[in-house]
This record gives structure tokens, sequence and C-alpha cells, in this order.
């Protein structure tokens, strides 16, 4: 069973990776600088926070099996 918390960092996780891809969007769909520079900043740190939580939940999920399984 997943943890409450790591739940709720996959849901933050998704909904950051959701901001991150219309940032990315609007930056194709109205190419001036403002859209690229917000894309290319704020886009790939809200992308870039989402890939490391996702990551950590992975890694906690692997170490929560590892540590129930048999030995």
């Amino acid at each position: 069973m997943i943890d409450p918390r790591h739940n709720r960092m996959l849901r933050l996780a998704a909904g950051a990776s959701i901001i991150s891809l219309v940032l990315m969007v609007w930056s194709l769909l109205q190419p001036t600088p403002i859209p690229v520079v917000v894309a290319m900043s704020v886009g790939q740190a809200i992308g870039t926070l989402a890939l490391v939580l996702f990551l950590y939940v992975i890694v906690a999920d692997f170490r929560a099996k590892a540590k129930d399984a048999p030995k």
C-alpha cells in the first residue's frame, strides 16, 4: 500500500509536469522572447522538480519493498 504522503507527492509531480508542459507549448505557439524564456527557465525548473519528486517516490517504494522482502 502506498504511503498517503507519497500519494500527495505523486499528485504534485503530475500537476507540476502538466504546468511545465503547458509552458513549453505556450512557447511553441507564441515564439516571442518572453514565453520562450519563461518556458526555458520556469518550465524547466518545474519539470525538474516533478522528476525529482517522482524519482524520490520510486526509490522510497523500492526501499520499502526490499525491507519487507523475505531474506
